[in-house]
């Protein structure tokens, strides 16, 4: 899922004209050609012999969000999820609460349920 967002989400001090002298690499892997920020939230998951753990950005359906893009999202997270051969269970361990708020405050982690 890519999200088209304005530079101030992100960058809240800046302008477009902030962008323009960057505009021969920030399109179109970056940036659309009205300079809209091009936005994807990931999980990533590690493999060990002993453990699987998933790294989630905790922008998940159905919450409450201060950001309206998030707001009550609906998408096929879980369907992709089980599609790449993960299952909630099998992930023993998983870092959250990276946050995704004013100033983009990350992390600490937390044992996932067994």
């Amino acid at each position: 899922m890519i999200w088209e967002i304005s530079p101030r989400f992100l960058f809240p001090n800046l302008t477009y004209d902030d962008f323009e002298p960057h505009r021969d690499w920030l399109v179109p892997h970056f940036s659309t050609e009205e300079l809209k920020l091009r936005l994807s939230i990931h999980s990533f998951v590690i493999r060990t012999p002993h453990h699987t753990v998933v790294v989630d950005t905790c922008i998940g359906n159905d919450r409450k969000r201060d950001v309206p893009l998030w707001d009550h999202m609906q998408s096929d997270y879980l369907e992709r999820f089980a599609a790449a051969g993960l299952s909630r269970s099998a992930s023993r361990r998983t870092i959250t609460r990276l946050r995704a708020s004013k100033g983009m405050s990350a992390s600490r982690s937390a044992r996932a349920r067994t």
